[in-house]
């Protein structure tokens, strides 16, 4: 807010990408902070790297965008994200920084430096402009010319409809979802304003503290609980493999003293299938051999159970960790505890509480609709992809990755559901508390 009253007009354009679904919570309290001129230089993308990718080529050449985000450069020519460390500009041009050592600032400074340094370098800066134009023209002549293609065999442009109809219902539904995560963020914004103002600002904040280290030590609890269960369950795995190489060797000794029972090829089959067995071109007397093809078997079996083995004892050592981390958050949770043991009914703890019961309830169910909502994301973006692929037809073999996010790029566009709406982000009496935050201290009862 400083920044936009005291130092205005310093920023032309801001896109934000790979905003997540949290976001629209944070954005309903910054939002008010700001003026509309400042909130229409503010693009905000998603995880839709197709979409912000065509936004920032708008914006900027792809020559200069990093392919990492849409564009074409590679500082090193290898890495997508090295441009991100590598130092591009006039100021590292040998003949700017040549201009720089031999006048004098001041003079660079007047409207003669200017052009001076203007004209260092014209006839790189040209080619550079005249190849980033055609490059630019011959991409956007080739999207539109795949996008316009209509001649398609009558089964292929049916399909083609039936995509289309997809796209728009899961744009539908994508829509309808959003609205729905709009008004659970709103409506408990509203709750939010109505428990701080019933419960007071300074009582949920001193009990801050409380119900973060009651959160940690619970989510820890559920995190040990989950390591514990993999423990167990690599341990009834381990047991059975060990079993069954146990079996297999019997076997394979019966088989070589012809004392005792060996199994028949339907039980060798069961423990060890011969799609695990190498191909008879790689090993041609294997499936002629019974011994060498028995003595494989066990080999496998016997691998198994190491692997198995070297898994639980990774499991068991994080299981160990956790143990540790468990024992902590219980230590620090019941030293908080401690604080409030001989409070009154007045304790902002017990106080507080309705707010951050309210509070777990509203995360879990935004949760959920984050979940689905990037599960319909998903199926839009692949059922977009499809449209492309029948479009391009017999040139889909042809099409690098680039010009395919070009082209589903282009056609979400063209069906105006890719860009995160800032007016979605509006939270109707959102309010950011002013308080400094506290937390509470033994004996609290305020």
């Amino acid at each position: 807010k400083t920044q936009q009253n005291q130092y205005p007009e310093l920023m032309g354009k801001l896109v934000i990408v790979n905003a997540p679904w949290v976001f629209k919570s944070a954005w309903s309290f910054v939002k008010g902070l700001l003026d509309e001129k400042t909130l229409s230089k503010i693009s905000i993308y998603g995880t839709d790297k197709e979409a912000y990718s065509q936004a920032l080529l708008e914006l900027v050449d792809a020559s200069q965008l990093p392919k990492l985000y849409g564009g074409t450069c590679m500082c090193d020519g290898r890495d997508p994200g090295s441009c991100m460390m590598h130092v591009k500009g006039p100021w590292v041009d040998p003949e700017i920084v040549k201009l720089l050592d031999s006048q004098p600032l001041e003079y660079l400074m007047t409207p003669e430096g200017a052009k001076l340094l203007q004209s260092a370098s014209p006839s790189a800066e040209s080619v550079e402009e005249a190849a980033i134009e055609g490059e630019a023209s011959d991409e956007e002549e080739a999207v539109d010319e795949v996008l316009q293609l209509k001649s398609l065999p009558p089964a292929l442009n049916m399909e083609l409809e039936q995509m289309h109809q997809t796209v728009r219902e899961l744009a539908a539904e994508y829509k309808d979802l959003e609205a729905s995560s709009i008004k659970t963020v709103e409506h408990w914004v509203t709750e939010r304003n109505e428990l701080v103002a019933n419960i007071g600002h300074y009582a949920i904040e001193r009990a801050q503290r409380y119900y973060d280290c009651k959160a940690t030590c619970n989510k820890i609890v559920e995190e040990y609980a989950r390591q514990q269960d993999d423990v167990n369950g690599l341990m009834r795995t381990r047991d059975e493999a060990v079993k069954a190489l146990r079996r297999a060797e019997d076997a394979f000794e019966a088989f070589l003293t012809g004392q005792g029972q060996d199994l028949t090829d339907e039980e060798w089959e069961v423990l060890v299938p011969t799609t695990q067995l190498p191909k008879s071109s790689e090993i041609p007397e294997l499936h002629s051999e019974p011994k060498l093809v028995r003595s494989y078997r066990v080999s496998v079996l016997s691998d198994h159970v190491s692997r198995l083995r070297r898994q639980l004892d990774s499991a068991a050592a994080q299981a160990r960790v956790k143990a540790d981390e468990l024992a902590e958050a219980q230590r620090v949770f019941e030293q908080e505890n401690d604080l409030h043991r001989s409070c009154s009914s007045n304790c902002s703890v017990k106080r507080a509480a309705p707010y951050f019961e309210r509070c777990k309830a509203n995360d879990a169910k935004v949760e959920q609709d984050n979940v689905r909502m990037q599960a319909v994301e998903q199926k839009l973006h692949a059922a977009r992809r499809r449209v492309v692929e029948l479009q391009l037809g017999d040139k889909a073999l042809h099409v690098d990755s680039d010009m395919r996010s070009a082209l589903s790029a282009k056609y979400g566009r063209m069906r105006r559901f890719d860009e995160m709406s800032l007016k979605s982000f509006e939270l109707a009496g959102a309010e950011a508390s002013d308080c400094s935050w506290k937390t509470c201290s033994s004996g609290d009862s305020n």
